[in-house]
């Protein structure tokens, strides 16, 4: 059951790759779907640990993540300030245009995804919205440590 639970889920993370990939292409943006995550990461005004996006969000793929992090700050769609409780702690904040860039971002994403996965079961995609969210764990964005 665990096994072909998770062969599903890297089965569904694909089909969502690949279908937002691909909007974001046939739009003409710059954007992949590395960069429409990272963004979707960083909360508003609180900005988030550097160190949480690059383990839970992506995990093993540091080298993502660094292409990411560096094609977003160019842009100036997000800020690294240092902690000030610990100046090794870089914390991650996204700006007002990374904030546009986001939300043009979601409608194209979240459009993909429904024509992609479930394009007439709606409460289907609410109900593994929702186990999905019961396996997050709970984040503190004032910390710099990692859940």
């Amino acid at each position: 059951m665990t096994t072909d639970l998770i062969s599903k889920l890297f089965l569904v993370h694909s089909v969502i790759r690949r279908a937002i990939n691909t909007a974001f292409k046939q739009a003409g943006l710059v954007w992949n779907f590395e960069h429409f995550i990272f963004l979707a990461a960083i909360p508003a005004g609180k900005g988030i640990p550097l160190k949480y996006i690059a383990t839970t969000v992506f995990g093993r793929d540091q080298s993502a993540m660094r292409r990411a992090l560096s094609a977003l700050e160019k842009a100036k769609l997000i800020k690294l300030k240092r902690e000030i409780e610990d100046r090794r702690h870089l914390r991650v904040h996204i700006t007002s245009e990374g904030i546009e860039v986001l939300a043009s971002l979601n409608r194209l994403a979240l459009d993909s995804m429904d024509t992609a996965l479930f394009s007439d079961e709606q409460e289907t995609l609410v109900k593994l919205s929702g186990m999905l969210d019961q396996l997050q764990p709970p984040m503190d964005f004032e910390s710099s440590q990692v859940a």
